[in-house]
This record gives structure tokens, sequence and C-alpha cells, in this order.
């Protein structure tokens, strides 16, 4: 609730401060009151309601809520919702999703060699081109039920370059493809303990 404050009741003039916190608390509505009297004391409640006090001689107004001027009580009445930031889910999972014009994110981590240990964070699909042979046995950050889809292309020239991995292939298969430009594929499925891929090779 808002307090307005009178003259006649404060018993002096009323101060800069005091007649600003009255506009600001009448905000931008305005009082309309029928057949009241300072002498009178009258009682409201709910949105948009004033109440005056006989005893005080104050006068306090009840703001309309955000319900009360037309916004919407529940989420499922908002048919065109948009996000203005990242959804944080606090922990809470969302069910029975129906995904329509889904995509993933594809990031391009551009020329590796080595060890590596994409980061899904960063994309589920991510493309590398090889300067060297490549060890891939893990993901950065991992969690249970993570996916990746890597696309390895051998270079133009130089090479080719190997893959050794300590993750369960499908088929047993980890010999990448050896032509220039080759393109393979790797998709990996963690389930907390295993990282279970398979190798599809020379896309072309």
């Amino acid at each position: 609730m808002s307090t307005i404050t009178l003259r006649n009741v404060k018993g002096s003039a009323l101060t800069f401060t005091e007649m600003d916190d009255n506009f600001s608390n009448i905000n931008t509505d305005k009082l309309e009151l029928t057949d009241l009297s300072v002498g009178a004391e009258a009682s409201a409640s709910g949105d948009g309601a004033i109440a005056y006090n006989n005893t005080t001689g104050v006068f306090t107004y009840t703001p309309p809520t955000a319900a009360g001027i037309g916004a919407i009580a529940n989420v499922v009445e908002d048919t065109t919702p948009q996000l203005g930031g990242p959804l944080d889910g606090q922990g809470n999972k969302v069910e029975d999703v129906d995904l329509d014009n889904y995509k993933e994110t594809i990031y391009v981590g551009g020329s590796t060699t080595g060890t590596i240990t994409p980061d899904v964070a960063n994309g589920n699909v991510q493309i590398i081109t090889l300067s060297g042979n490549i060890t891939f046995s893990a993901f950065a950050n991992a969690e249970n039920g993570q996916s990746m889809t890597l696309i390895v292309k051998q270079p133009s020239s130089g090479g080719p370059y190997t893959l050794t991995s300590t993750m369960k292939f499908a088929g047993g298969n980890k010999t990448l493809s050896t032509a220039a430009d080759a393109i393979d594929i790797i998709s990996v499925f963690y389930d907390g303990g295993t990282y279970y891929a398979s190798l599809a090779t020379n896309f072309s």
C-alpha cells in the first residue's frame, strides 16, 4: 500500500519530499472519491482501492497489481513467449518436449593435433582439420548423457594423420580415411562411465 500525506492532517505545509512521495504513490492512476468526506471513515481493498483512516487522517491507496492491469496470470496464456536471456532451469527437468525446427550448434575448432578434449558446451557438432595425429579419449567437463558429432578432415597436403583413442568404437574401427581432404565423422555417446563411438569414413 502507498500513503498520501495531507496538509490538514500534518498541521503544516508539506515538504517537497512529501509532495514528491504523494505523486509517486498516486503513480499514473487517478484518485476518485465519491460521497467521501474527511470526517467519515471509509475502507476498501483490492486493485486501485482508496481507504481513509478517520483517526490518523491518512488516505491509503492500493495500486493495481500486474494481473489487475492486464498482465497474464499463467504462463500458458502467452502463446508467443520470448526469452530475454538464457533460461535457467535451476536443476529442474523439462519433460515430454516436442521439438520443431530444431538445429544443433556447430563449432569450428580449426587446425588440430595432439590430445584433444572437446567441450560439448561449445556445440554438439564440432569440426576439426588435422594438422597432426590426434588422441581423442574424452570430453572436457563430461556429463552423463552427453553426445557429440566430430567431423574430422584430413588436410589438403601433409598427412595422412591418424586417430588414437581408448573409447569403445563400433566394430573396433578407429582408422581414419587417408586421402587428401578426406572427411570422416565420429559419433560419441557418454553414459557417465564409458564413451561409445562409431566412425563413418570417406564422405565424398
